[in-house]
Order: structure tokens, then sequence, then C-alpha cells
């Protein structure tokens, strides 16, 4: 319902299940997450996507098109985070070293 404090945070406001009034509750800082969308209408016709518009990989991070990665937000709907986009990264630059090494051999 809303965030209590002056110059920072102090607590907040809630309703909890079925209660008619509202319950105080102190906290330290408030995170506001609005919901996550994929921003991927420019692949729309390249790639393949699922049903939300999320880009569909395998477990090495390669879309539909071989040597075509995506990583973050828009492949990942279970965990959009800094970590994960940050570890699917780290997964697809392996690989992608990988397959480039082979190729000069």
């Amino acid at each position: 319902r809303r965030i209590i404090g002056e110059t920072k945070v102090e607590g907040v406001e809630i309703m909890r299940g079925g209660a008619l009034k509202p319950f105080q509750m102190a906290v330290q800082g408030v995170l506001v997450r609005i919901g996550v969308e994929p921003n991927t209408e420019l692949f729309r016709e390249q790639l393949h996507e699922d049903e939300r518009g999320y880009i569909i990989i395998t477990g090495e991070q390669e879309t539909s098109v071989r040597n075509v990665f995506a990583v973050g937000d828009v492949s990942n709907p279970l965990a959009p985070t800094i970590s994960g986009a940050s570890g699917a990264g780290a997964t697809a630059a392996k690989i992608i070293s990988a397959r480039l090494n082979q190729e000069k051999r």
C-alpha cells in the first residue's frame, strides 16, 4: 500500500491475506519490480520464441540459428536477474571460444 519514512525507508504498509486493516512492518529497503517483458521484436522473424516472446535457447545459450546466442532477460523468464544474465553470458562465451578454437585447427 505505501512506503513509510521521511528521508529514508523505515517501513512498509501492506495488506495481509484477507485482512481488513493494513499492517505496518519495519524494513530498511524496498525493491520495486514492475514486470519484465522481453525486448525481442527485432528478432521475431529470425529466431524462435515462446508464446510470451522469450527467445528459445539450448542449455548452451544457443538460439534456433547456429552460432547465434541469447542471454539475459530476453531468454530467461524464470530468473531475469543480473547474476543469471552474467552466468548465461559466461556460458555463451565459453562455447563461442571453444568453437572458434576448433575452427582454427
